[in-house]
């Protein structure tokens, strides 16, 4: 028989200990036990998602994605005070921002925190938002511009920018919202096929990312030629269209598209 985690012990226990029938403090080890029934039920709220995801492991079931709300995408920028012979930035850096963030169609609150997921495959960071501006320059659409707090993490700052980017502007990311830590990097060069949404092909797959830590794509970023939904960005586009699909019970759904204005 599988023992219970003590954190799913703990939670149960306080409700028992809320209704004044036992003490759960005297049923936990002191090394375990945490400031208060409260905070016991914290903590076991933060780690149901990994409680749920090690079940379903363990029956054999497909992992559901978390809920999301918003996907966006925006862009890498490192900055400093040395520059090139263009003018752009280079090493030593003295900051790294993400930048351009597009897709916000609801305002986040300040403080809530955003899951950032490289497109060059490092790991997801966390960033809380500090600022937000409403946007209505896009016909019959409303939108928010969204400002981030710097990344400290090293990763963003040592990673070398993928073949055609500067180092100034070395990736995109697509960011999650609400955040997400299960959250992390799939290489589009793995998808099969038959994995992709109808009439869709692998290389307009611009960046894809696991939400629930099964190793599959949840969310695909597609960038396409407007004129040739079949030929990826790279090939060289008069101009480039894009798709959002995120993974649901029935299959892929389109969440956004984009197009040259």
């Amino acid at each position: 028989m599988r023992t219970l985690p003590t954190y799913v012990k703990i939670a149960l226990l306080s409700l028992f200990a809320a209704l004044g029938s036992v003490s759960w403090r005297s049923l936990v080890p002191a090394a375990e036990q945490p400031g208060s029934p409260k905070e016991a039920v914290a903590a076991s709220t933060a780690k149901a998602a990994d409680l749920k995801t090690d079940l379903q492991m363990s029956a054999g079931r497909p992992l559901a994605p978390p809920t999301v709300t918003i996907i966006g995408e925006g862009n890498v920028m490192r900055s400093s005070d040395t520059k090139d012979a263009g003018g752009g930035s280079t090493p030593p850096w003295k900051e790294v921002r993400i930048v351009n963030i597009f897709g916000f169609t609801k305002k986040p609150k300040i403080g809530e925190k955003i899951t950032v997921i490289p497109q060059n495959g490092d790991d997801a960071v966390d960033l809380r938002v500090t600022g937000t501006k409403k946007r209505d320059d896009i016909p019959d659409e409303i939108w928010w511009e969204v400002q981030l707090e710097p990344i400290k993490g090293a990763a963003f700052w040592n990673a070398r920018a993928i073949p055609g980017r500067p180092e100034e502007y070395p990736f995109d990311v697509i960011v999650v919202y609400p955040a997400i830590k299960s959250a992390r990097a799939v290489n589009p060069a793995t998808l099969k096929p038959a994995s992709l949404p109808p009439n869709t092909a692998r290389e307009t797959v611009s960046m894809a990312a696991d939400l629930n830590g099964d190793g599959a794509a949840d969310i695909l970023i597609i960038k396409f030629c407007c004129d040739n939904p079949r030929k990826g960005e790279k090939s060289g586009c008069d101009y480039v269209c894009g798709k959002t699909f995120l993974k649901k019970a029935g299959g892929w759904k389109q969440v956004s598209k984009s197009q040259p204005m």
